[in-house]
C-alpha cells in the first residue's frame, strides 16, 4: 500500500471536509474553518500540526501535491506543538479564543474528547459526497475511526 497515496488522499477528503467545519456551540457564531476566498479566489486553510514522526517534509510535500490540484486552496501549516498533548492544549485555548484552524492534528487520546463536545466536524458524509475510495485506508483504522 502507498503511503503517499493514502497520505494524500486523506489530507484531500479533509481539506473538501473544511467547508464543514465549525467551533462549539459557545464560541461565537464567526468561529469557523476556512477563510473566506480573497479578491483572487483563493481560499486559505490553516493546518496545525506537531509533526508526527518527524513528518514535516512529508506534510509539505502532501500540500504541495493537494495544492497543484486544488490552485484555489493554499494551505498554511503551522507548528502548533512539539508533541500531541501540546496542540490539544493550543486547540483548547483557540476554542475559547474563537480562532480555531482548519485542520488539526489530534491523538487518538485527544480527538475524541474533542468529537464528543462536538469540536470537530465529522467527514464521514462528507466522504460519500464526494465518492472517496475507502479502500484506500487501512481497514480496521478506518471502522475504528470514522
Amino acid at each position: 500500500m502507498n503511503i503517499r497515496r493514502i497520505g494524500l488522499a486523506g489530507l484531500t477528503a479533509v481539506a473538501l471536509g473544511l467547508a464543514g467545519c465549525a467551533g462549539t456551540g459557545s464560541a461565537p457564531a464567526d468561529n469557523k474553518g476556512g477563510d473566506a476566498a480573497s479578491a483572487d479566489g483563493v481560499t486559505t486553510i490553516e493546518f496545525w500540526s506537531n509533526h508526527p514522526g518527524s513528518s514535516k517534509a512529508l506534510e509539505e510535500e502532501f500540500i504541495a501535491a493537494f495544492e497543484a490540484e486544488n490552485p484555489d486552496i493554499k494551505v498554511k501549516l503551522t507548528d502548533a506543538g512539539k508533541n500531541y498533548e501540546e496542540v490539544a492544549q493550543k486547540y483548547n485555548a483557540a476554542l475559547s479564543g474563537g480562532q480555531v484552524p482548519d485542520l488539526v492534528v489530534a491523538s487518538d487520546v485527544t480527538w475524541f474528547n474533542f468529537a464528543l463536545n462536538e469540536q470537530l466536524a465529522p467527514l464521514d458524509d462528507l466522504m460519500d459526497e464526494v465518492g472517496a475510495d475507502t479502500a484506500d485506508y487501512v481497514p480496521s483504522l478506518y471502522d475504528e475511526y470514522v
